[in-house]
């Protein structure tokens, strides 16, 4: 029994610690998807300022210039690079590369604004090439006009699904655009099928491992009882008035006395009775209805109680005498166990 106990307690520490660990590698695995949902959306953008850049048929270049001061000897001229958008012959300094993005969301805000239903479309093919099949929804919201426009029209999927969180564009912050991206359980379990699978494979392999020591543990046992009855069985003598359990264990049933080791267990006629009916049947589980009939014969109330009683008087009386015990079986009827 004791070996069961630490069987259990240490499948029960493994899965718990199996289960910590595919939790935590779930929630990484989920956080490392919005993360990449992140960048593929400021990607998508970037292809959709281009696309609409390629639309308007509007050139703009880059360019630098070298400032050279003429009252100083070559040796100490002194150069400084400045970077330019050029939109038809005008020019304007980019003082921070990063506005760059800006003030071209700006120009094409008035010349072709973002249509929001293709670039939830771009999106969703960047996610579909990261084999993130997912469902999406895009809104842009003019902050001049403070109109906004969502790709989807589906609120409870708006309320639900994971945001990328709102990203302003434009020099003066005209535009904001909010990704919202579905991470059902099992697209994530397959995002990170590696770590997960693995973890699974090993609770599967522990559960394997459980059932079979269980079932091990249970066959070693149920095998020493029986090898112990079988035992008991080969040394049990009846004669007229005595049963022999073995050479230093009788019962004696005029005297009603079950004699151990010179040493005497009186016990009452009716008990004396009870025992010699399992005495006879060792090792064999006794019907209860069977045991009364057998007892008293046929009784119509309170049969099942009277024989609990005389069930519990006997093992009192057999306290003192390990070497045989009766079991229980649930709802079936009662065993006497000889151990040798």
């Amino acid at each position: 029994m004791r070996k069961e106990n630490t069987i259990i307690l240490l499948f029960i520490i493994i899965t718990l610690t199996l289960g910590y660990l595919f939790y935590f590698s779930f929630i990484f695995t989920k956080n490392r998807c919005c993360r990449k949902i992140d960048q593929l959306f400021i990607k998508t953008i970037q292809i959709d300022q281009n696309k609409r850049n390629e639309e308007t048929n509007t050139s703009y270049s880059i360019g630098s210039s070298i400032e050279i001061s003429t009252d100083k000897p070559a040796s100490n001229q002194r150069s400084s690079s400045k970077k330019y958008i050029i939109k038809n012959d005008y020019k304007t300094v980019i003082p921070n590369p990063d506005s760059l993005k800006h003030i071209y969301q700006t120009l094409l805000y008035h010349i072709n604004p973002i249509k929001v239903t293709s670039l939830d479309s771009i999106f969703n093919s960047q996610l579909k090439s990261k084999k993130l099949n997912a469902k999406t929804a895009v809104r842009y919201t003019d902050n001049i006009t403070h109109k906004s426009i969502v790709s989807l029209n589906d609120s409870s999927f708006i309320k639900t699904a994971y945001t990328t969180g709102i990203i302003k564009y434009g020099v003066h912050g005209e535009i904001s655009l909010e990704a919202f991206v579905d991470l059902p359980v099992l697209l994530v379990l397959k995002a990170g099928k590696e770590k997960l699978f693995f973890i699974l494979i090993l609770w599967i392999l522990t559960a394997v491992g459980f059932i079979l020591g269980m079932k091990k543990t249970k066959q070693r046992r149920l095998t020493l009882n029986q090898d112990a009855v079988v035992k008991a069985e080969k040394t049990l003598i009846v004669n007229e008035s005595n049963i022999y359990i073995n050479d230093a264990i009788y019962l004696n049933t005029n005297k009603f006395l079950l004699i151990r080791n010179e040493s005497t267990i009186p016990l009452t006629e009716l008990l004396c009775k009870v025992l010699s009916l399992f005495l006879k049947r060792p090792n064999q589980i006794i019907p209860y209805d069977e045991i009364i009939d057998e007892i008293w014969g046929e009784i119509e109330v309170k049969g099942q109680e009277r024989l609990t009683q005389t069930i519990k008087r006997l093992r009192n009386n057999l306290a003192d005498c390990p070497e045989i015990t009766i079991e229980n079986v649930r709802g079936y009827g009662y065993k006497l166990i000889i151990k040798a």
